[in-house]
């Protein structure tokens, strides 16, 4: 029998999420309008993290719009400086703490509009707070240069879901989010790794998802089959460069078993990093769908948690949530807790529950 554990160590692990879908200054003739589906896919990509168990909730910085709690709050500078500030406070108390302070990774996830400023590789997310002739826009590249500069993070990876257009009607604003700080030259470089939704010049899109019509970006969509892994569920820096410079045809029905796409539509993502500079890999989690009526006497509800039992201290391995629970189970025979008092055994086969018995 065995005990299921974290399969990732991600206690050093940080993600900073931005989703725009409303830019009510950009609607109007030769403007872009507003977007559908970059909020779903921030969210959706966070779900993938919480999921995989790569990053804890209170680890995870979010700025969407609209803000659930401010529903005409556009996107800002000021928004992403908040970010920024939690971040930078989170890395002086660190400092503070003792030597052992350097956190491991960061994962950067940006979904709305966008362009290339100056060089290819400075893309930018075009905010919501925009006003003509002046569009505000965060350089992604600022947020890289911040955590190489301070060093907080061993490992950068920044996504883009975004367009590369080069020419807007309008005069870019730019805000920066200077990197102020020295670097500490005891501590080695900062690995970066970058994935932009598309190549110079070339937009991207979003389409409504088959049998639902929720909208939806291809980009986002391509981004979360390749961080599955191979087939051994492992996920690297090599997999995914290879899997957005050389889309096989897995990957491309992939995205036509997701959307209707017609045949003039191109799938251009750009992929710069050096595919033998070797930065994250983590295993993909083993996730089993847990029936909430597990014997006739134990129905889980909405809250209950579920803990994994053994000669030590239990460890909390999920809670029942919108009626379902799913967890990280190894495959065999696992020591489950319920509410607190339960003992069930659990055989695991395929992902699948396929026996339980009380202990």
């Amino acid at each position: 029998m065995s005990v299921p554990a974290p399969l990732n160590d991600t206690t050093r692990d940080w993600a900073l999420l931005v989703g725009i879908d409303g830019y009510p200054s950009l609607h109007g003739e030769n403007r872009p309008g507003d977007l559908e589906g970059a909020v779903a896919d921030m969210e959706e990509f966070e779900a993938f993290l919480a999921n995989e168990y790569l990053v804890h909730g209170e680890q995870m910085i979010r700025v969407q719009s609209p803000h659930p709690s401010q529903p005409n709050q556009p996107v800002s500078m000021a928004a992403l400086a908040r970010a920024k500030a939690k971040l930078y406070s989170t890395y002086r108390e660190l400092r503070q703490n003792g030597p052992d302070w350097q956190q491991r990774r960061i994962y950067i996830f940006m979904s709305g509009h966008g362009f290339i400023p100056h060089e290819e590789e400075k893309r930018a997310l075009i905010l919501a707070e925009s006003v003509d002739p002046f569009f505000e826009h965060f350089v992604a590249q600022d947020a890289v240069s911040f955590f190489a500069a301070t060093k907080m993070f061993k490992e950068v990876l920044l996504f883009m879901d975004c367009c590369a257009v080069r020419t807007f009607d309008l005069t870019p604003n730019s805000s920066v989010w200077p990197a102020a700080i020295p670097q500490d030259e005891d501590l080695p470089p900062t690995k970066v790794f970058k994935v932009f939704a598309a190549k110079g010049d070339q937009p991207t899109r979003e389409f409504p998802v088959k049998g639902s019509g929720n909208v939806r970006g291809v980009f986002t969509q391509f981004l979360l089959k390749a961080l599955r892994g191979d087939e051994h569920g492992k996920v690297s820096t090599s997999h995914v460069f290879d899997v957005f410079n050389e889309p096989n045809v897995d990957f491309r029905h992939h995205l036509k078993d997701i959307f209707d796409l017609d045949e003039t539509f191109r799938f251009l993502p750009y992929c710069p990093s050096d595919p033998h500079f070797d930065i994250f890999e983590f295993e993909t989690a083993n996730l089993v769908d847990v029936p909430l009526q597990l014997t006739d006497g134990l129905r889980l509800e909405n809250g209950d948690r579920v803990e994994a039992w053994d000669d030590g201290a239990p460890i909390h391995l999920g809670t029942v949530a919108s009626n379902r629970l799913t967890l990280d189970l190894p495959e065999g025979i696992v020591k489950l807790r319920f509410k607190g008092e339960t003992n069930i055994l659990v055989a695991v086969h395929n992902r699948t529950i396929i026996d339980v018995s009380e202990a």
